[in-house]
């Protein structure tokens, strides 16, 4: 879904181009008008090699269908998930009968293909249940605030610009459900904690000295 990244990447270059530095009011209008015409750009791009951008906007290129699907799935066990794997491909082909949801042309694909619920978000609580949901939102908070207390004005900007990024990506791409996109995740996280834990440490055996 080409069109979330772009829009994620968007986001998390403004945050970076306007958050970066401290400006006065002209170079922060300099800098919303840079990022205004690199998405236009970008946007512009994608509609080029994509004929069917514009058709496919308000679908999500079938997403739609899919997250009704699995929005149903969370709703018959919102506490644990379902699981994962080709349990939730057979658990989400029933669904899809069930909602009576056409089966003809495109949507033949999405309803014998898809093994996962197309979202970071709904893979949580299709899988595990609303309370993984809000776990992976409390790591994200916690680190936000962590980051605020002991990071500085870049190394908030780095990290809030990553975890917009992954954010917006992950409400229509599922990230957290691969191995090699999980440890990416976590990775460029750690990466971007590594300077305010140093300090945290710091401070904190500083404080234990007598």
């Amino acid at each position: 879904q080409i069109r979330a990244v772009i829009a994620a990447f968007i986001v998390a270059l403004s945050i970076q181009l306007v958050f970066g530095r401290q400006c006065d009011r002209a170079s922060l209008v300099r800098r919303l008008a840079q990022v205004s015409i690199i998405a236009l750009l970008c946007i512009g791009t994608i509609a080029a090699l994509r004929p069917d951008f514009s058709t496919n906007l308000l679908t999500g290129n079938g997403r739609d269908k899919i997250f009704t699907a699995s929005f149903e799935i969370f709703m018959q066990s919102p506490h644990t998930g379902m699981g994962g794997g080709e349990h939730f491909q057979k658990t989400y082909q029933r669904t899809w009968k069930d909602l009576n949801m056409p089966t003809d042309g495109n949507n033949l694909n999405f309803y014998k293909t898809i093994g996962h619920a197309h979202s970071d978000v709904l893979m949580l609580l299709t899988h595990h249940g609303w309370p993984a949901l809000l776990l992976w939102a409390g790591f994200i908070i916690h680190c936000l605030i962590f980051i605020w207390k002991y990071g500085n004005q870049y190394e908030r900007m780095l990290f809030l610009s990553i975890a917009a990024m992954h954010q917006i990506a992950g409400l229509s791409e599922t990230y957290l459900d691969y191995s090699n996109t999980t440890y990416a995740v976590i990775l460029c996280y750690g990466l971007a904690l590594h300077n305010p834990i140093r300090k945290y440490q710091q401070i904190k055996s500083n404080q234990a000295k007598p």
